[in-house]
């Protein structure tokens, strides 16, 4: 009797050791797996943090026609679905001018991951360039290009002159002189001009009262207003007094120089074509806008220009500008003596078959002046700054 009682205590004692053992086993995996558990949404989370980030920089760098939001935009708090959770991102600026703060969390289930990432505003990838070409780009005669170019197409060389690296597309070529540098880390995309501001000047100008006029030996006070013709405009030898903005819906052209300025800013916004002749004419600060054409002829000096067109952009004669010349849906031709610094962007190409030219990349030619519509600035990452919050 005492040996079966003795049989069943141990019997007992064995079962609440084997269900101490299983219990712990159990305690243990299932502990484990609410770790496993944990750690995989942490892991989910902290991505969905990271495309949430990738998706603000997205937003900043692409212009409100193609989807995007632009580089002025700040949001206090964006949330979408994504991967199964969701991120909310913030876009902030900071203390340091140009530098922008994310901070994005990511949540996959109750989890949440937390990163932040300061960007830094740097000029559109095809102002880095002397010259842009969207297309073929042929240069000839004696040519003298100091900073990269790059071209979406096939450059030609012919005459003499610099040796300037070339960069392209894949599949491209360059010939006739140059070094073909291949196909850059970042391939630098066309950047596209915003005109409904000079499109809106243009419509204004519309409402005046129809007349040509013309401005001869005399001195146009602007002071800082706006100067409405609604057909051509034409000056010649004029001092032009700004800041201030000409708009005509016609023609305006400077002829027959000299014409000058006192360095104040001044706009000009024409709807068909801009055009200068005649010698000495020595402009800076001015900004050119013409709806379908550009040309700077003769004898023509001016820094700080920003040269801009919807068609066509040609200079011939004796030129010397400092600034941009960009043309969103024609061509840039340099003929004659021209000398640019600053850069060239053209959306069909560049061709200076005929001429003695130079051109030297500067971007602070004309950066700090930039006109209505400049292609927004993009962003990009700052070193060092990325964190887990």
């Amino acid at each position: 009797m005492v040996k079966v009682k003795g049989n069943i205590l141990l019997v007992f004692i064995m079962m609440i050791a084997l269900s101490i053992i299983i219990f712990s086993y159990l305690s243990l995996t299932t502990t484990r797996l609410l770790e496993s558990g944990a750690k995989t949404s942490g892991s989910k989370a902290f991505y969905v943090a990271e495309a949430g980030l990738n998706k603000a920089i997205w937003y900043l760098n692409t212009p409100v026609s193609q989807g995007g939001y632009g580089s002025s935009w700040r949001t206090s708090g964006t949330t979408q679905a994504f991967g199964g959770g969701s991120y909310t991102f913030s876009i902030s600026d900071t203390a340091v001018p140009g530098e922008i703060l994310i901070v994005s969390t990511g949540e996959v289930g109750s989890v949440k991951k937390a990163i932040s990432q300061i960007l830094v505003a740097g000029m559109p990838g095809a102002f880095n360039y002397s010259v842009f070409g969207n297309s073929n780009v042929t240069i000839g005669t004696t040519y003298n290009i100091f900073g990269d170019m790059f071209v979406n197409g096939n450059t030609k060389f012919s005459g003499s002159g610099t040796a300037v690296n070339v960069y392209h597309t894949a599949g491209m070529t360059v010939t006739g002189g140059g070094v073909d540098a291949g196909v850059p880390a970042t391939i630098p995309t066309f950047p596209v001009l915003d005109t409904v501001y000079y499109t809106n000047e243009i419509s204004i100008a519309g409402g005046v009262a129809v007349g040509n006029r013309t401005w001869s030996n005399t001195t146009v006070n602007l002071g800082g207003g706006t100067l409405y013709i609604n057909g051509t405009a034409n000056f010649s030898t004029v001092t032009f007094n700004g800041p201030g903005r000409i708009v005509a819906t016609g023609n305006i052209t400077f002829t027959n120089g000299p014409n000058s300025c006192n360095n104040e800013k001044v706009t000009v916004i024409s709807g068909a074509g801009f055009s200068t002749s005649g010698n000495n004419t020595r402009l800076n600060n001015f900004i050119y806008y013409g709806q379908s054409s550009v040309s700077l002829s003769n004898s023509y000096s001016g820094t700080g220009n920003i040269v801009l067109s919807n068609g066509n952009i040609s200079l011939s004669g004796n030129i010397s500008v400092s600034g941009l010349l960009y043309s969103k849906t024609g061509s840039v031709s340099l003929g004659g003596s021209s000398y640019v610094t600053g850069s060239i962007v053209a959306a069909t190409g560049v061709t200076a078959t005929k001429a003695d030219i130079a051109i030297t990349h500067d971007n602070s030619a004309f950066q700090n002046n930039p006109p209505p519509g400049f292609p927004a600035s993009t962003y990009s990452p700052k070193k060092g700054s990325w964190q887990e919050l």
